[in-house]
């Protein structure tokens, strides 16, 4: 399913990010994971998302992304010289910040 699929018009960009977080963890599947003594772990996708679909996820220019991702506390993926998102650090992010 593409980003742009999962967007959905709400009165403000935090509800929309309250709601594609909500909706995403249901999707990914959150569950107890066995690695860090019991602590919740996230299942699921570790697909790397272009600035320009983490920035359309987020409502944002694509520049914003590439200039905020650090004070965000996104950790990029390198390929090459580009820049790529895991979409579960993306998920994590919204759920520390808004949910």
């Amino acid at each position: 399913m593409p980003i742009r699929d999962t967007l959905c018009p709400f009165s403000s960009p935090i509800d929309s990010a309250l709601r594609i977080a909500r909706r995403l963890r249901a999707c990914l599947g959150f569950r107890r994971g066995r690695g860090a003594g019991g602590a919740l772990t996230a299942g699921g996708s570790n697909r790397l998302l272009t600035p320009e679909e983490v920035a359309a996820w987020l409502k944002v220019s694509e520049i914003t992304v590439k200039n905020k991702y650090r004070a965000w506390g996104l950790k990029p993926q390198k390929v090459g010289r580009l820049l790529r998102f895991r979409e579960r650090d993306i998920v994590n992010y919204l759920d520390r910040n808004y949910g």
